[in-house]
């Protein structure tokens, strides 16, 4: 992903690495194209896509060969439905309002 700012870092929980990284550029510079081969070369692992866009998250979903699953408000709330998807191990796409009520 050259040419674009990224940074991450990796933390332990229950014995798992989970790594997290961020990557920060303008828009057409190919951050989600970018993103969709590298999933598509790595069906080892699961992922969180974050966008501020549904249609991108419904284009990565389209364009990826993983499951993403999309949290859904099913009477509970979309933080409710994601929880029960981390909890799946299911890969997530979903915008960025999900998380704004978090901080």
């Amino acid at each position: 992903m050259s040419g674009k700012d990224a940074c991450g870092g990796e933390l332990e929980s229950e014995g798992y690495v989970i790594a997290i990284t961020v990557v920060d550029s303008i828009m057409g510079s190919g951050k989600t194209s970018a993103m969709i081969n590298k999933v598509n070369t790595d069906m080892e692992n699961n992922y969180i896509y974050v966008t501020p866009y549904l249609p991108e998250v419904e284009r990565y979903i389209e364009k990826t060969e993983h499951r993403f699953r999309q949290p859904l408000n099913t009477g509970d709330g979309k933080l409710d439905y994601l929880h029960r998807l981390l909890a799946a191990g299911e890969n997530i796409a979903t915008t960025h309002a999900l998380f704004l009520g978090l901080v």
